[in-house]
């Protein structure tokens, strides 16, 4: 999608040709995440060109990296649509159809219960980055164990 775009002398594209496609193509409200992470990087470079390079830069920070403790918070920023703190079961199931996960109701229930705690109503930051970060290490440690084998 970027190159078609780019100005081919510069390598550049204008973030505003971009999202006016994706909201033309449905996408704020099939794939809001992907949309609004585009718009806060246009709105975060004052609706300047970047070349693409920038663009996978500033999508990497606004989606997170799962293996650091900073992209951990910015996958839970951008989950937390609201702002609140917490992911709550309302939140998941959101997070389950834009994602197109496919959990049923109970499975987004054991989730919620397996990071934040039995009886738990929502899910904290530190609580949703640790569990991340033990999800990375056990795929760490399978992918290490499946080399030497």
């Amino acid at each position: 999608m970027f190159s078609l775009y780019a100005d081919p002398r510069q390598r550049r594209a204008e973030m505003r040709d971009i999202l006016m496609t994706a909201q033309t193509l449905g996408l704020e409200q099939k794939y809001e995440f992907v949309y609004r992470a585009i718009q806060e990087i246009d709105e975060a470079n004052h609706g300047n060109a970047l070349d693409f390079e920038g663009f996978v830069t500033e999508l990497t920070k606004k989606i997170g990296n799962p293996f650091t403790d900073e992209g951990r918070e910015a996958h839970f920023t951008l989950l937390d649509r609201h702002g609140k703190g917490e992911l709550d079961l309302t939140d998941l199931r959101y997070i389950n159809e834009q994602l197109h996960y496919g959990f049923d109701e109970q499975h987004l229930v054991d989730l919620l219960h397996a990071i934040a705690g039995f009886e738990a109503d929502s899910i904290p930051m530190h609580k949703f980055c640790r569990y991340m970060a033990s999800r990375v290490a056990k795929r760490r440690t399978e992918q290490t164990r499946a080399a030497s084998q």
